[in-house]
């Protein structure tokens, strides 16, 4: 009987050790790729950009994940300046206006904190969150309020963080006339 052995200089055993490497090597990128979720946000408010003191408006949040991996974790938080009143949020995870009460808080300092969870990619549909507020009856006519929100993900590498935060203003008007 004859022993099969191969030696470490023949062309057999370094083709074998560098195919082995080249598919740790691969599997390690696709492990890291699969960590990492490009999240991001987009902000709206009212479309006229103009809102009158003691009027009840919206934000719409637009949330999407790039993939590839899953968003872990994630968290709306919105900084709400101090003449915005924070009344229900609601989220269309869909997109298809199945609009579902969301779980927010408003911490200190006016921040609306809004647990989303996970999120897988979401391809071109993002999430739709919604919150209704309002503009407090004190605001002077001509007031630009600035309005930042930011997304949040935990325990998920993010590649592209300078598109997790989005702002909008408008501008206060005189408080509206109410019939007597």
């Amino acid at each position: 009987m004859r022993a099969i052995t191969s030696s470490i200089n023949s062309p057999g055993f370094l083709f074998g050790v560098l195919a082995l490497s080249l598919i740790a090597l691969v599997e390690s990128r696709s492990a890291a790729a699969a960590d990492t979720a490009n999240l991001w946000i987009q902000v709206f408010g009212p479309f006229s950009g103009q809102v009158a003191a003691g009027e009840t408006f919206s934000y719409e949040y637009n949330i999407r994940n790039d993939g590839p991996g899953v968003s872990e974790d994630v968290t709306l938080r919105d900084f709400f300046p101090p003449e915005i009143e924070f009344v229900k949020a609601v989220v269309d995870a869909e997109g298809s206006l199945g609009l579902v009460p969301l779980g927010c808080d408003v911490l200190g300092n006016n921040v609306l904190w809004c647990p989303l969870g996970d999120i897988e990619p979401t391809g071109t549909v993002p999430i739709f969150v919604f919150a209704t507020v309002r503009l407090k009856e004190d605001v002077q006519d001509g007031a630009v309020i600035i309005n930042d929100a930011n997304v949040d993900l935990h325990d998920t590498q993010d590649p592209d963080i300078s598109n997790n935060k989005d702002s909008v203003s408008l501008t206060a008007t005189a408080q509206r006339q109410r019939s007597p």
